[in-house]
């Protein structure tokens, strides 16, 4: 099972390198509209780069199996910002540096059972000064959390994900972590 980004999408990130990235733009629950250090969105969030507006989904479907495992895809918009749960309160982080460089965090998984699974399961946004993640917080959910100028393995270290895929026999699951270079 590939839970990849697609190459349209691809080809987004490889464009927006060496852009101004404004804000990031994202959707919490009202029980966390005054927490400033909670960066968890249900579904979406938007990278605002020179005026432009680049809505990163992380959705789920079962286009490749019989599992609803939830894909990153980006589309370039010009529609307002809408959150995917009513009464959300959407909130911007500012940022306005350029980004120097992107890279996507991508996992593949070998099963008990000899299944392969690869997954990305975060973007990393380097910019001037300082380093942007925006992580799946599992496989099969919707959320995205940002965290900014963290170690991957303190996001989602590969031990956590092991444990998203076989309780029972979780030393059996291994981990390849990979970092693409976009």
């Amino acid at each position: 099972m590939n839970i990849v980004i697609d190459e349209n999408s691809i080809e987004i990130l490889k464009e927006i390198k060496n852009q101004n990235l404004e804000s990031i733009e994202y959707a919490v629950s009202k029980i966390h509209k005054e927490d400033e250090s909670y960066m968890t969105s249900f579904g979406i969030i938007r990278l605002n780069i020179n005026g432009k507006h680049i809505d990163l989904y992380n959705e789920t479907s079962n286009k490749d199996s019989d599992e609803e495992p939830a894909y990153f895809n980006l589309k370039e918009t010009t529609e307002p910002f809408k959150t995917f749960s009513n009464g959300d309160i959407i909130k911007a982080l500012e940022i306005n540096d350029y980004i120097k460089s992107i890279n996507i965090i991508n996992d593949k998984i070998t099963l008990p059972n000899n299944k392969i699974i690869n997954i990305d399961n975060a973007i990393i946004i380097n910019t001037n000064h300082n380093i942007y993640t925006i992580s799946k917080d599992t496989w099969f959910m919707e959320t995205m959390t940002i965290d900014i100028n963290k170690s991957i393995d303190d996001i989602i270290s590969t031990d956590e994900i092991k444990e998203q895929w076989d309780f029972d026999e979780v030393d059996k699951v291994y981990i390849d972590r990979n970092i693409i270079k976009i």
